[in-house]
């Protein structure tokens, strides 16, 4: 779309978009930075992130596609407590954090 100087208008889209973070504990298996991914389902949610480091997912998640019980999940500050529910929809704007928990006596 042009105007009467002939400049044209770019029209900018805006994404509704998930915060995940890594926690130390898991990045020093796998290197994955902090990431800015679409929100979605929490198992899209964690697709799209280990898609910078797919090595991660072996410590995520397990052959189901469930989250391990050495991990933990928060979704905005809550730990998400359903291991086998990845179909939690994780809102725009919304912070996720993966840390691996810390077992044995």
């Amino acid at each position: 779309m042009a105007n009467r100087l002939g400049l044209f208008f770019v029209v900018a889209y805006s994404f509704a978009m998930v915060n995940v973070d890594f926690a130390a504990s898991l990045q020093r298996h796998k290197p994955c930075p902090p990431q800015s991914v679409a929100a979605g389902t929490l198992a899209s949610v964690l697709t799209q992130a280990f898609a910078a480091e797919p090595g991660l997912r072996h410590y995520v998640l397990d052959d189901q596609g469930h989250i391990r019980k050495h991990v933990a999940v928060f979704i905005n500050g809550a730990m998400h407590q359903q291991r086998q529910r990845m179909d939690l929809d994780v809102a725009d704007q919304a912070k996720v954090l993966v840390i691996q928990c810390l077992t044995g006596g």
